[in-house]
């Protein structure tokens, strides 16, 4: 379980920005580019080509982000 943040920003429907964590059994923080489409109240994880220049990873400029099959979906939790 890695715990952290996203911090991005909001374009209608899209959420592009980092996954700020400390990975499980700690280390230093580590940073990974994610993009969510909010679709039907639930956020999907998209996928894309990942480069890295001076050390900050992101999403390919001009490539697209894939949200047909996301790897997580986030629902809200209602208690």
């Amino acid at each position: 379980k890695d715990s952290g943040e996203v911090r991005g920003i909001i374009v209608g429907d899209t959420i592009k920005g980092s996954f700020y964590y400390s990975p499980y059994g700690g280390g230093v923080l580590k940073r990974y580019p994610i993009a969510l489409l909010k679709r039907k109240n639930k956020l999907l994880l998209g996928k894309g080509v990942i480069s890295v220049y001076m050390g900050i990873p992101s999403f390919l400029k001009g490539d697209t982000i894939d949200y047909s099959k996301p790897e997580f979906v986030f629902e809200e939790v209602k208690k």
